[in-house]
């Protein structure tokens, strides 16, 4: 029986004794203690990500457990200062954003306090980038509106779009969706942004209030 031997590099070993490969079976084990055999760290940069990453998760945990709280109280506006008492809420906040005990918060309110308020802002920024909640005015900086609980703005959007699916251009595909938030800046409220009027949309559509007919095109019952 005849067997080929292939190799990409050649060269000649002159260590009879294999000394060299003694040699280096004998270290192999420092290495492992030296090298392999201790706990991964993370890097200093990789730290300070993971750290933003558990910060974020947390916020979004909080918006989801606000936008729950709205829903299932039926709340229409709000003032971000209403939040801070739901004990629900703030119980989250201390829990996921601060890791302290009771008594750690008690004997530190000031900095707990300014945290659980950034902790509110930040989650409120984020229902108001998916359009759940909105402003009506830029002067009430604290003063919220639900999406989807805001019967006027329910009233309106419907509106628009039975009205205009009457027209001849809108009777096959419907309303598309920037036509329809373009009729709501103009008749309700021009701070009303596409985020809201999409949130509005899903949530009537889940309702049975409104089908889509085809992608961004939408017509009443």
């Amino acid at each position: 029986q005849q067997r080929e031997i292939k190799a990409s590099v050649y060269y000649k070993v002159d260590d009879p004794m294999y000394e060299t490969q003694i040699s280096r079976m004998l270290e192999l084990p420092r290495l492992y203690r030296d090298i392999y055999d201790k706990i991964f760290q993370f890097p200093e940069e990789t730290q300070c990500n993971h750290g933003a990453s558990d910060e974020l998760g947390s916020v979004m945990n909080l918006s989801k457990k606000i936008r729950d709280f709205l829903l299932k109280n039926k709340i229409q506006s709000f003032y971000m200062q209403e939040l801070e008492t739901v004990e629900d809420l703030v119980s989250l906040v201390k829990r996921d954003e601060l890791g302290t005990t009771a008594e750690q918060t008690d004997s530190k309110a000031g900095p707990c306090s300014r945290q659980i308020r950034k902790s509110f802002m930040e989650a409120i920024k984020l229902l108001q980038k998916d359009g759940v909640v909105f402003q009506k005015s830029k002067t009430s900086k604290n003063m919220y509106y639900v999406t989807e609980q805001d019967t006027e703005l329910h009233k309106v959007t419907l509106e628009v779009i039975r009205a205009d699916c009457k027209r001849p251009k809108y009777a096959e595909k419907g309303c598309h969706l920037r036509h329809i938030l373009s009729c709501i800046q103009q008749s309700y409220n021009p701070y009303i942004t596409e985020a809201v009027v999409r949130c509005l949309l899903d949530w009537l559509e889940i309702n049975s209030e409104v089908v889509t007919t085809m992608e961004e095109y939408y017509t009443v019952f």
